[in-house]
């Protein structure tokens, strides 16, 4: 699938909490373009990134609380939810040293790798990083 800027989305995809979040936020319309872009081919999520979510939309942006929890709702009706396994949480604690990543995005580097996708959509991360010969990490707003 390829959004207007030509970019091509896989529908075999994870989206971190940055994606979710410009989509929901209006104060880059180009990046929410892409966030939409991206959600409409239901990626997949999982409980951190809902949390992540609602904290940064009703703590940083103060968004009331109802509003944040609607919010979610759509999020969770747009996209595909994972839960975070026993052995994804072993498999992130096995990653940490060898990509350098935090704890929690290695976390939602191993949920998606036990997803079996191919991309995960992140403003954060290591753009362009191959995870274990499976996983690409891609930054969609450079």
């Amino acid at each position: 699938m390829r959004n207007g800027a030509g970019m091509i989305f896989t529908m075999n995809s994870f989206v971190d909490s940055n994606i979710c979040i410009y989509a929901l936020n209006k104060t880059d319309l180009r990046k929410q373009q892409i966030a939409y872009d991206i959600l409409s081919t239901r990626p997949i999520i999982t409980s951190q990134v809902c949390i992540e979510t609602m904290l940064v939309l009703s703590r940083k942006f103060k968004i009331p609380i109802p509003i944040c929890e609607a919010s979610i709702k759509q999020l969770l009706s747009a996209t595909h939810f994972m839960p975070i396994t026993l052995s994804s949480i072993e498999f992130a604690l096995a990653i940490i040293p060898k990509y350098n990543f935090s704890f929690l995005d290695s976390i939602i580097v191993s949920s998606a790798l036990h997803s079996d996708c191919e991309i995960l959509y992140s403003e954060d991360m290591h753009h362009g990083l191959i995870v274990e010969k499976q996983l690409t990490i891609v930054n969609p707003f450079l």
